[in-house]
């Protein structure tokens, strides 16, 4: 998400470059390239890798903690949890993010989302201001333990970056089904008020969180029109018109270490900053 450097974004060239080789056999040298091109944003360089995730990641944990704090030592004592209410008639709104829909439908890419962070169903879990810059570069994903009064319902989580002003930019988001937490094919309800471990995939992301900046996380049960609202109720949305809502509980104790899984790059394993690409473009 996000696009800084747009002009010498190398992404078209490369998609052509790629369908003349293993499509048409066009002998063009694509395939002598890197790896992995990817964009960072925050720096707003290309860089290149050899392989993805890169090499030297270190998958750092940052714990959901009382009053809404994210930090880097996991919780060894009892926490009260968070709660909140999801009412599917009522879902959290999708301001930017993916580009799912048709633009009249809902906004697309970066926003800030300090509107959707004062709504009473949206957690929110944020550091400390960061010492140094911080490369995340990689697969994100979420581990949460929580609960709800339901048969089913959706998990939702969004990684953002909080400027020193406060502006929260949204970068990248995910959600899960408690149904599917199992499996992808074969869904099974929940128990209402049992705990369930989940891990939420976030879209991979690039960006360099400057020092100053805080790492923040939403959690929440919707992202409308982005996902279709869950109706809570064990059925699909297309198949009744009913709806309930769900009493959401969301575990972060000693048991249950719900935490933020983060690819941290070290400055010493950091990409190669890029700007030519060894291919042949169309004239």
């Amino acid at each position: 998400m996000g696009n800084g450097g747009v002009g010498d974004s190398p992404v078209n060239e490369l998609m052509l470059a790629w369908w003349d080789h293993f499509l048409k056999g066009v002998d063009n040298g694509v395939s002598n390239g890197p790896t992995v091109n990817y964009f960072e944003m925050g720096a707003n360089v290309w860089k290149t890798a050899p392989t993805w995730p890169l090499p030297g990641t270190r998958w750092t944990n940052y714990y959901l903690s009382s009053g809404g704090q994210l930090v880097i030592t996991a919780p060894t004592t009892g926490q009260q949890p968070d709660t909140y209410d999801y009412d599917p008639r009522n879902p959290v709104p999708s301001v930017g993010g993916h580009s799912c829909c048709v633009a009249p439908g809902g906004s697309q890419g970066s926003y800030d989302q300090r509107s959707v962070e004062r709504r009473a169903d949206v957690l929110v879990y944020t550091t400390p201001p960061l010492a140094t810059d911080t490369e995340v570069t990689g697969p994100v994903s979420v581990t949460l333990y929580a609960s709800s009064a339901v048969p089913d319902t959706d998990w939702t989580a969004k990684l953002v970056d909080v400027h020193p002003d406060g502006t929260a930019v949204n970068l990248n988001n995910g959600i899960q089904r408690a149904s599917f937490r199992e499996s992808s094919s074969a869904p099974t309800p929940i128990e209402p008020g049992t705990v369930y471990q989940y891990t939420i995939t976030v879209w991979p992301t690039s960006t360099l969180f400057r020092a100053g900046h805080r790492i923040r996380l939403e959690i929440s049960s919707s992202d409308f029109p982005q996902f279709d609202p869950n109706p809570n109720t064990g059925s699909w949305l297309g198949d009744s018109t009913a709806t309930q809502v769900a009493h959401q509980t969301v575990l972060h104790d000693a048991q249950h270490p719900s935490a933020l899984v983060l690819p941290v790059i070290p400055a010493s394993a950091s990409g190669k900053a890029s700007t030519t690409f060894p291919i042949t473009t169309r004239p």
